[in-house]
């Protein structure tokens, strides 16, 4: 952001439901450095096949906007994509339509604990031929099953009925490396999930 003040920001949530992790990252800036987000077009793209978080999203959104909250003074739109991850051609029009825009893409609670590792492959190649070169990717991915507490694998049976995957790190290592990304950024510590971001593997 402070490298390309006349650029506009893009965000890109896959399975993003209410987008709370876009809308916290842009909590984060402000308070680290509001300037960095004025005089933008700020864009938070959800491309989810759910319509329920996507339009929680757009109201928090309109909220945030009133006069006195917090993004009163921001740029700031709100768009859902009807999106299947197993097709990526949507995915590949918003990023083309946005090369020239600053893009953060992102995935919580999604593409990386719920997908097989084709789709993932096909929707991060998709990524890498259609973005920008700074593009950054952030996601959660749950730990390998084998490091797992019992008990985070017997709540989640009950909690939910769609199976999510522990892909784990090293299972994340392989995915990448069959495409042409690096891994940026890991933190560890928490006993279910793994946050880590990527980079195309040509940048210096």
């Amino acid at each position: 952001l402070a490298r390309s003040p006349e650029k506009n920001i893009c965000f890109i949530n896959i399975a993003g439901g209410a987008a709370s992790d876009s809308i916290n990252a842009l909590f984060l800036i402000q308070q680290e450095n509001p300037t960095l987000l004025k005089n933008r077009a700020i864009e938070i793209n959800v491309l989810d096949i759910d319509t329920y978080g996507p339009a929680f999203a757009d109201r928090c959104i309109a909220a945030l906007k009133a006069p006195g909250n917090r993004f009163n003074e921001l740029n700031i739109s709100f768009k859902h994509i009807h999106y299947d991850w197993n097709s990526t051609e949507k995915l590949e029009e918003l990023l083309s339509e946005r090369k020239e825009w600053l893009q953060i893409c992102s995935s919580e609670g999604g593409l990386f604990e719920y997908c097989s590792d084709e789709v993932i492959i096909e929707n991060l190649k998709t990524i890498y031929v259609n973005s920008s070169e700074d593009i950054i990717i952030a996601g959660s991915l749950l730990h390998d099953i084998k490091i797992v507490d019992a008990g985070i694998i017997a709540a989640l049976k009950i909690s939910t009925s769609i199976k999510p995957r522990f892909l784990g790190l090293e299972g994340l290592k392989s995915i990448i490396n069959k495409n042409k990304w690096k891994l940026d950024f890991l933190t560890e510590g928490n006993p279910r999930y793994l946050i880590f971001a990527l980079k195309k593997e040509s940048l210096k």
